[in-house]
């Protein structure tokens, strides 16, 4: 079975490095209050999206309990504001990084 690496996925991959580096960076560093505020909405609005697109998988899934065997972590992830439950974003950039090298092993 081949894996298919779509657009979404790059964005999906992109957007998770982008959200876990910068909530690092507003962790271990002093950063205007301006800049933290921002991180802090980009973080709700690309939380927002990738609960729509939990819930959108979830609908489509033919097999509800097989989807959940990774999807939990796309649910944990997309959780804004709860800082333990940051590190499903981790997770779901291994999950990912994982079906790309599966997949560049078929090419």
């Amino acid at each position: 079975m081949k894996a298919k690496i779509t657009f979404w996925d790059l964005l999906v991959l992109g957007l998770s490095t982008y959200v876990l580096l910068a909530l690092l960076l507003d962790t271990f560093f002093e950063l205007s209050a301006e800049t933290s505020d921002l991180i802090q909405k980009q973080d709700f609005l690309i939380c927002a999206l990738f609960l729509v697109e939990f819930i959108v998988r979830f609908m489509r899934a033919e097999n509800k309990l097989k989807f959940m065997r990774w999807g939990w972590v796309d649910l944990l992830a997309s959780v804004p504001a709860v800082d333990i439950l940051r590190a499903g974003r981790l997770l779901r950039i291994i999950r990912l990084l994982r079906v790309y090298r599966s997949a560049s092993m078929l090419f």
